[in-house]
């Protein structure tokens, strides 16, 4: 359901469905967090991705390979090397 709302650039509904999740004690997982990151910085929605990133260290789930990816290529859609090359080092 997340994915299909990312898929359809409804991305602020992807994140409430997310926070409902965790209001009812279901906790996202690195996966729910992935989808939702890389179809943030595909929207342009930069403020959000690290929002999103920010929360899920908070909850001590350890960002992974595709989180990572997420983030440099969100960069790089966006034009910002200098911080593509930040995440990447």
């Amino acid at each position: 359901m997340i994915d299909a709302h990312c898929k359809e650039g409804m991305i602020s509904e992807a994140v409430e469905i997310v926070d409902t999740m965790r209001k009812h004690g279901i906790e996202p997982n690195v996966i729910t967090y992935n989808i939702c990151i890389d179809a943030c910085y595909k929207e342009g929605m930069l403020s959000q991705a690290k929002y999103i990133v920010d929360t899920m260290i908070m909850q001590d789930i350890e960002p992974d390979v595709v989180t990572y990816s997420a983030l440099i290529d969100g960069h790089c859609l966006q034009n910002q090397m200098g911080k593509a090359k930040r995440v990447f080092s």
